[in-house]
């Protein structure tokens, strides 16, 4: 997950939820880990009440994630 810090910077969270379903993503270039990579997903993927259209950053391994 992530949480807001310095000039409302999305940085990696010690918090971790799992997909309710397999999505699309959109890489983000944000620094702030070594071995994390920001995503924005759909909301939704996270949390079943989700408001349609929203959508969240996480952080997942570098590994994890590859070409979109």
């Amino acid at each position: 997950m992530s949480e807001t810090g310095h000039r409302d910077f999305y940085y990696p969270s010690s918090d971790a939820e799992t997909l309710l379903k397999e999505t699309t993503f959109e890489r983000m270039h944000y620094v702030g880990s070594n071995t994390y990579v920001a995503v924005k997903i759909p909301t939704s993927a996270v949390y079943a009440n989700a408001t349609a259209g929203q959508s969240m950053i996480v952080w997942v391994p570098r590994g994890v994630v590859y070409a979109n």
